[in-house]
């Protein structure tokens, strides 16, 4: 019972790190920094002032215009065949918004780009690409809450049922009420095994953790 406790205990600590800790550092390591400010780095971890940074912001009025103006003229060079001209307006947009909205920088890095693979630099444009798809996998991911889910829930079963799950009652096929009725003849209540999700949570951390080391 001692395992089985330290497990659920384990699975519990996961839980909650999943659903605060985790997604919360991915959020400050991938996103761009605030207007004016550089990009967080492992070492702003440990600086409360990069966690208060999560909190909404109050982005300036003229700054937002201006970089949704940068942003229409981005568009306009592309529509006329200036892609190339467009990178700056678009990169101006991004930096003047930066983390501090999300769907003006996120539109802005994508056109920029979509608009850098126009102007023949595919590498650059997969780079812009690759910068949005990391910053969404940090608050806004749900993963990161399904996985704590199922791991509450995982060291709810194992507290609760410490031998394992009741099976259901009613058998819901033939094979189960076969296998039902062989438990009952040797004297054992059937039993369902909780699910035991703490290694299919690790993998996804560590993929995810060498992904990040490696964007």
């Amino acid at each position: 019972e001692a395992g089985v406790s330290r497990r659920s205990a384990l699975k519990g600590a996961f839980a909650a790190l999943e659903c605060t800790l985790f997604p919360a550092a991915t959020e400050l390591l991938t996103r761009p920094g605030l207007p004016g400010e550089p990009k967080a780095t492992p070492s702003d971890l440990l600086r409360p002032e990069a966690w208060k940074s999560l909190a909404p912001y109050d982005m300036d009025g003229a700054a937002q215009a201006e970089a949704a103006a940068a942003l229409a003229r981005g568009d306009e060079l592309v529509a006329s065949g200036d892609p190339a001209g467009a990178v700056g307006e678009y990169e101006r947009a991004a930096d003047l918004v930066g983390s501090g909205q999300y769907k003006l920088w996120q539109a802005a890095t994508l056109r920029g780009g979509h608009a850098k693979e126009l102007a023949g630099d595919r590498a650059a444009g997969n780079a812009n690409s690759s910068e949005v798809w990391w910053w969404g996998r940090g608050l806004r991911w749900p993963g990161w809450y399904i996985i704590a889910y199922l791991s509450a829930r995982s060291a709810y079963y194992d507290t609760k049922y410490p031998d394992g799950v009741p099976a259901p009652a009613r058998a819901t096929s033939r094979a189960s009420a076969r296998g039902a009725l062989g438990a009952k003849a040797r004297g054992a209540e059937p039993k369902r095994k909780a699910g035991n999700d703490l290694i299919f949570e690790l993998i996804i951390l560590t993929v995810g953790g060498i992904g990040l080391l490696d964007a």
